[in-house]
């Protein structure tokens, strides 16, 4: 299994757990947005309500959090037929869609980075 599809997974469960909320990465109940909850699982550290402190991140951590952040916005921009910025499609729908969306983006990414099975010549 890939990171991006293993952390797609993590954020979607910590949605679930922890709520979902709009127009920040985190809220004072610590819901969380799209983008956020991809950096917490990414890094295992709580977003800023309005910053995610990349530059602090050991530079693996940091490398995990973009390439997720950008498998799902190729997902989302593929699905939608044109770009589609992550936090602004956060911010139109229910925990239900942004759940639901980043768990058929890791489904995607892991059955689209699995290994072809070499069938012997008969």
């Amino acid at each position: 299994m890939t990171a991006p599809a293993t952390v797609l997974r993590m954020a979607a469960n910590l949605i679930e757990e922890h709520g979902h909320c709009h127009g920040v990465y985190t809220d004072d109940q610590g819901a969380l947005c799209a983008r956020g909850a991809i950096y917490q699982a990414a890094t295992g550290r709580r977003p800023g309500r309005r910053q995610l402190p990349l530059l602090a991140l050991p530079v693996h951590q940091a490398e995990v959090y973009r390439e997720t952040e950008g498998v799902f916005k190729g997902w989302l921009t593929e699905c939608a037929g044109r770009y589609t910025d992550v936090p602004r499609w956060n911010d139109a729908r229910p925990a239900e869609d942004v759940v639901a969306a980043m768990r058929a983006a890791a489904e995607q990414v892991a059955r689209d980075s699995a290994p072809n099975p070499v069938v012997p010549d008969a």
